[in-house]
């Protein structure tokens, strides 16, 4: 072989195993003690994550790369409880170790006997094995967890697990098109938010709820006052929407600042001891943030007002609780700004 050919393939890429010719993904499915259930953490948007490092035992990432992978946790409560983990094999290196988070409950390294050469019968799910977990520094093995895995084709699995934001995008469109011309601003209201109940921040382009707002924003002040809390949420999403505030609107959204107070309330009654209530009090704070933004050229006296009395009720939020700290910050730097201006 020409001196050429050896050096190529020495220095060749290591691009990870091929199935049928195509990339590989590794699926791990943890099955957890009965009686085991997700704690506030373990909810939160960053609080379950897993990844395949290199080395069994923890290093800095320059000793012992990672690849991270995705994360499923279970849709409704179950026993036993299944989450499911997706890491693409980017290697082909023999020693795989699975790292799983979920939570301040779970930390598991699970040592993975893939075979050298992968086939048709790798596509099968194992038996389920406690006995593939590895202990990390001052962690023994927690007991009761099992664990199965297989590899599927890149492809193959893409398509069976589409991303939920497609299929969102297409249910959306779907749902617009279905919307009358005319049809009241109640029917609008739910494509102000995603499918997560978050503000919708999709793809550009024409809103057709939007529009549906400029043109009827009359509509909008019932709304704001509903004694539905789904509404009035997704009223102040329409709201901030608009580039302009109706004087109309004013006092009616200047009292749906006080949902605020309602979140912040909620996300304390959620907490648990050391484990806060993360999803709830990112709600409060996404709710403040989009509000704080729709009164920003409305009444300074109405928003005052009401700005007062959120930050006295979030500037007692301990540190921890990431986001009601944030949003007494920013709660006090916007009537900071306020009493600046009213002096200046």
């Amino acid at each position: 072989m020409p001196w050429g050919s050896i050096i190529g393939n020495w220095f060749r890429k290591d691009e990870g195993p091929r199935l049928d010719g195509d990339k590989v993904v590794l699926e791990v499915e943890l099955r957890c003690p009965r009686g085991w259930k997700l704690d506030n953490l373990a909810k939160s948007e960053k609080g379950s994550f897993c990844w395949l490092q290199f080395k069994p035992a923890d290093a800095p990432a320059t000793d012992n790369p990672v690849v991270n992978g995705t994360l499923a946790l279970p849709a409704t409560p179950v026993e036993p409880a299944i989450v499911a983990c997706m890491v693409p094999l980017e290697t082909s290196a023999k020693a795989r170790y699975l790292r799983i988070f979920v939570g301040r409950r779970t930390d598991i390294t699970v040592n993975l006997p893939l075979p050298p050469k992968l086939g048709p019968e790798s596509k099968e799910w194992c038996q389920w094995d406690s006995q593939l977990f590895l202990p990390q520094e001052s962690k023994p093995v927690p007991p009761g967890y099992a664990v199965r895995y297989r590899v599927q084709g890149k492809s193959e699995y893409q398509k069976a697990h589409p991303p939920a934001s497609v299929a969102m995008e297409a249910a959306r469109a779907q749902a617009l098109a279905a919307v009358p011309a005319g049809a009241p601003l109640l029917q609008w209201l739910p494509f102000f938010e995603d499918e997560r109940g978050r503000p919708y921040t999709g793809s550009p382009g024409a809103r057709p709820e939007v529009e549906a707002v400029k043109a009827y924003p009359a509509q909008l002040g019932p709304l704001l006052r509903s004694r539905d809390k789904n509404v009035v949420r997704q009223a102040v999403y329409a709201v901030a929407a608009l580039p302009a505030i109706p004087a109309t609107l004013i006092d009616a959204l200047a009292a749906a600042g006080r949902r605020t107070i309602e979140l912040i309330k909620e996300a304390r009654a959620g907490a648990l001891p050391n484990d806060p209530d993360l999803v709830a009090a990112s709600r409060a704070y996404t709710y403040f943030f989009y509000w704080n933004q729709a009164m920003d050229h409305a009444s300074a006296a109405k928003r005052r007002l009401v700005l007062e009395e959120i930050e006295r009720e979030a500037r007692s939020s301990p540190a921890a609780e990431s986001d009601l700290h944030r949003l007494a910050i920013e709660s006090r730097k916007a009537l900071d700004s306020l009493n600046s201006s009213a002096s200046g």
